[in-house]
């Protein structure tokens, strides 16, 4: 008796169909990015351990390597956003801008950087932002 996938079996109902579909690949491509995600976490978070324990380099606020993590995330969109539409249109500039806002952020808070300063940068980023959406359109 042969193997064939088109025969019903014994309960009358025939296996589900090998998956091939867009979204079988779109679900692909996305573990392989959240695994490149969660890996390079894993590493940074090991690498900033391994340098407390050394006495060299001190984070008061370690926690703040998790706001990286939706950073890396902007930036991840805003590369799919520039290979898809081949130009960086305004959906891959607002997750730049994003990145680098969470970026700033988290650097702020692991440094222990003054908020005095970060402020007027946020404020200068975000005029960027509004001047490249108006000079190179949507």
């Amino acid at each position: 008796m042969s193997n064939d996938s088109s025969i019903p079996d014994s309960t009358g109902t025939q296996p589900p169909p090998e998956p091939t579909g867009w979204r079988d690949e779109r679900r692909a491509r996305r573990r392989k990015r959240d695994e490149w995600v969660i890996g390079f976490v894993l590493i940074a978070l090991g690498i900033v351990f391994l340098l407390q324990q050394t006495g060299r380099f001190a984070l008061e606020n370690w926690w703040a390597v998790f706001i990286l993590i939706p950073a890396l995330g902007s930036f991840a969109q805003a590369w799919r956003n520039y290979q898809e539409a081949g130009r960086f249109t305004t959906r891959a500039r607002s997750n730049v801008i994003g990145g680098v806002v969470l970026t700033l952020v988290a650097i702020t808070f692991l440094l222990n950087l003054s908020w005095t300063w970060v402020g007027p940068i946020l404020l200068v980023l975000l005029g960027v932002s509004l001047l490249l959406s108006g000079l190179l359109g949507r």
